[in-house]
């Protein structure tokens, strides 16, 4: 139904990967905060040394947001 409607408009629905500039590949963690033993602030100045980019404290834990080229390192630590 969804492809009838792009046909009769002369849509298309892309190519794979015909959109992949409009995202950030980025791999994320989420800590519980029962398992975290330090400050939050002290915790986000040790996670700069290690090229995190985003640390938010939320409801569900901590999320952290790193390069997708460091998974592994951040895997072990996590």
């Amino acid at each position: 139904m969804l492809e009838r409607a792009f046909n009769k408009c002369d849509g298309n629905f892309g190519t794979s990967g015909s959109v992949i500039f409009m995202f950030d590949h980025t791999c994320n963690f989420t800590v519980k905060k029962e398992d975290i033993t330090v400050d939050m602030e002290e915790l986000e100045l040790e996670l700069i040394d290690f090229e995190v980019e985003e640390v938010f404290d939320d409801e569900e834990g901590v999320i952290i947001y790193a390069p997708f080229e460091q998974f592994g390192v951040y895997s072990i630590l996590f």
